[in-house]
């Protein structure tokens, strides 16, 4: 019935840039009974492994997060479910705010219970994989107020501004290199000599490459799975039309 002890089930990860704390770093959930997730909590009946549950998130709460805390990444997982020993993430959460203590019982995807800027990252169906992924497949077009962002402080113009040397920047990195881990480190020794924000230049390269805000991998990350030669063809297109 899948009744596990938080601590096997529930982690929460403090994305931080230092490794100091204030006290040790502390997650509970609110509202268990002798430790164990109560009906509220299991599965219901159209995920089969015979519960009959309500599929409800239990209430959260943490204390003691590192000092220097950025946002904190949520994971829900059994690992003793009945899957052929991969066990059964039943929830991630990701980007929660620093500023966020605790977690409301009941969260589901789209809620507003959930943090401002928190974002669901597991799919609860295979019908929502394609649409998570399409713009892979084929880019959607998009307008250019798409690259309004408040917080890094982005418009249509600073994505002006910035493709042209972002696009000859990644265009050295040869095609054998092209992939994430190097795509990114390229940008940050970037960012650093030029004096850029790296929030400005991610959220640019994202929604150049994918044509959405929201997407289930960073900007490096799309660019490489896209490859170089589309990855690079879609920053040309993207600037193209921001100079249309």
């Amino acid at each position: 019935m899948m009744k596990k002890q938080i601590l096997l089930a529930t982690t929460l990860l403090a994305l931080t840039g230092t490794a100091s704390a204030a006290g040790s770093f502390t997650l509970q959930a609110d509202d268990l009974q002798n430790g164990s997730f109560t009906r509220k909590q299991l599965l219901s009946a159209e995920y089969g492994f015979g519960c009959t549950g309500n599929n409800q998130s239990p209430a959260l709460s943490w204390k003691n997060a590192p000092v220097g805390t950025r946002s904190f990444l949520l994971t829900m997982h059994d690992p003793d479910a009945p899957t052929g020993g991969i066990g059964w993430t039943h929830w991630v959460v990701a980007n929660i705010p620093a500023k966020v203590d605790r977690l409301p019982a009941g969260i589901s995807v789209g809620d507003t219970k959930l943090p401002a800027g928190a974002l669901h990252t597991r799919t609860t169906k295979l019908a929502d994989v394609r649409p998570a992924i399409e713009f892979l497949i084929e880019q959607p077009p998009f307008d250019a107020l798409l690259y309004e962002n408040k917080r890094n402080k982005v418009s249509a113009e600073t994505a002006k501004e910035l493709l042209p040397a972002l696009i000859e920047i990644l265009a050295a990195l040869p095609a054998e290199h092209w992939e994430n881990d190097l795509l990114y480190a390229l940008l940050e020794e970037c960012i650093e000599r030029e004096g850029w924000k790296k929030g400005t230049v991610m959220w640019v390269l994202r929604i150049a490459a994918a044509g959405q805000k929201v997407t289930p991998g960073g900007a490096t990350e799309i660019l490489a799975i896209l490859g170089r030669e589309r990855g690079l063809q879609r920053l040309q297109a993207a600037l193209q039309n921001l100079s249309a």
